[in-house]
């Protein structure tokens, strides 16, 4: 709201756009480390759970994480909206997700049990983004994922569980998911000789 008033609405669109491909790029990393290390954090912070339910937790967690990116995403387009004078849109996102959530528990619960309810929860908070977009679009807002124009490269992050019964077959896996060092260092070249977006 600072920026908007202070420097104009340009400037602040360019400083909404820093923070939400800030919070996009956090965001999705730390969701796909949830996902792939799901199993090592069931480990880690449920030591009495019995093997049936850590498996659960841990399949929970997997379709729970992605969450974490339309929840972030979100709250910071509400935020944008919120500077721009519109807050019913934001007043709005929880009755979608909580609409949804509640609309599965009524009719399918019986059929796809706790899973269709992780499912109808990651549903719900993509709805939540989903929802703000007509008002984005309303208020001429448009993003550009890039922070200050700059081009966005980041390093592979992988990780093997400590449950996992194949830790070399899994180490395998990781090396052929990643580039390498040699490859991870010619993307940042790449990035750095392309620094600048016209």
């Amino acid at each position: 709201n600072e920026k908007l008033s202070l420097d104009g609405i340009k400037t602040a669109n360019k400083f909404a756009n820093n923070f939400v491909g800030i919070v996009m790029v956090l965001s999705f990393v730390l969701s796909l480390a949830g996902v792939v290390c799901s199993s090592f954090l069931v480990s880690l912070m449920a030591k009495g759970f019995d093997e049936s339910t850590a498996l659960l937790t841990s399949k929970l967690l997997k379709i729970m994480f992605p969450s974490m990116i339309f929840t972030a995403v979100a709250y910071s387009f509400a935020g944008v909206l919120q500077s721009l004078g519109e807050f019913k849109a934001p007043a709005a996102m929880s009755l979608v997700s909580n609409g949804i959530t509640i609309l599965y528990l009524l009719l399918f619960k019986n059929q796809f049990g706790v899973y269709g309810l992780s499912v109808s929860m990651l549903i719900g908070w993509a709805m939540q983004l989903a929802l703000l977009v007509p008002y984005l679009i309303k208020f001429n807002y448009k993003f550009v994922g890039y922070p200050d124009k700059r081009v966005v490269s980041a390093g592979d992050f992988l990780c093997i569980s400590a449950a996992c019964q194949n830790k070399e077959a899994a180490y395998e896996v990781a090396k052929f998911l990643s580039y390498g060092s040699a490859g991870i260092q010619a993307r940042y070249k790449i990035v750095k000789e392309n620094d600048k977006i016209d």
